[in-house]
C-alpha cells in the first residue's frame, strides 16, 4: 500500500482501504485495459463466428466468397475502434 489508510483504522486492512490508496493513474491503466481487452475480445468473437458461416457458406456456393468478406472487416473495426477509444 501507498501508507496508512485515514479513511479507517490503520490496523483493519480492507479492500476498501486498499481502493482508496491507489493511484488515480492505476484507474486509468486499469481503464484502458479493459477496454482493449473487451473490444479485441469481441472483435475476434465476431471473427470466429463470421468465418464459421463465411467457411459454410463457401461450401454450399464457392462464387460469392469475395463477397463476404465485408463482415470481417467489420469485426475488425470494431478491435480498432476499440484501441482508438482506449
Amino acid at each position: 500500500m501507498a501508507g496508512t489508510c485515514t479513511w479507517c483504522d490503520p490496523t483493519y486492512q480492507s479492500w476498501i482501504c486498499l481502493l482508496w490508496e491507489l493511484s488515480p493513474f492505476a484507474w486509468a491503466y486499469l481503464g484502458i485495459a479493459i477496454a482493449i481487452g473487451l473490444s479485441i475480445l469481441g472483435a475476434a468473437w465476431g471473427i470466429h463466428l463470421t468465418g464459421a458461416s463465411l467457411l459454410g457458406a463457401a461450401v454450399k456456393s464457392p462464387r460469392i466468397r469475395s463477397k463476404n468478406l465485408v463482415s470481417v472487416i467489420f469485426c475488425e473495426a470494431v478491435a480498432i475502434y476499440g484501441v482508438i477509444m482506449a
